[in-house]
């Protein structure tokens, strides 16, 4: 479906969903669309140099990734440094509650869940603004990581704003992130 606009590339995927529902057929769909992925998908498997990743429901793939891999496979995602100690990782970002063991790993965001705020300490100045229809996206760097957050509002570039995180999508262990 790569090379169709927008709007026939929904009505295909609404087409295929469908068929395979109302014929009781199960589907094998590959693609490298996160967003074909969620919307054909009741389960979704991440494969790399042909090693399986992670696989599960989609939406749980996006919201809740095992891997730094499985994650970029699902769609943008903030990936920032963090250290791993007794249940708290902490990285540019604060720190969060975490299952994951004791050492140097990851945290991941996705764009949606870094929002530009009203006021706050962490303080970050915008570097890139694109419209998304609904909001804003824009990128920040945040120590020596870029980040893609989201706002409601338009912002200007080189502006300085206040940043809202929310808890992450995942901690990764270093072994992971690869």
């Amino acid at each position: 479906l790569a090379n169709l606009d927008p709007d026939r590339r929904a009505t295909i995927r609404r087409l295929i969903r469908r068929l395979a529902r109302q014929h009781g057929t199960t589907l094998v769909y590959v693609t490298h669309d996160p967003q074909e992925a969620l919307e054909l998908g009741d389960a979704v498997a991440v494969f790399d140099g042909g090693r399986l990743v992670e696989h599960g429901a989609p939406v749980d793939l996006y919201r809740a990734p095992r891997t730094l891999i499985g994650a970029r496979a699902m769609g943008a995602v903030n990936a920032l440094p963090a250290e791993v100690r007794d249940g708290m990782a902490t990285s540019a970002l604060g720190s969060h509650a975490t299952e994951a063991a004791d050492g140097d790993g990851l945290v991941l965001w996705r764009p949606e869940g870094i929002r530009a705020a009203d006021a706050g300490s962490l303080r970050v100045a915008v570097e890139h603004v694109t419209p998304h229809g609904a909001d804003w996206g824009f990128t920040a760097t945040v120590g020596d990581a870029s980040i893609e957050g989201r706002s409601d509002h338009p912002l200007d570039p080189g502006a300085e704003i206040a940043l809202a995180v929310s808890a992450p999508a995942a901690v990764v262990a270093a072994e992971e992130t690869a």
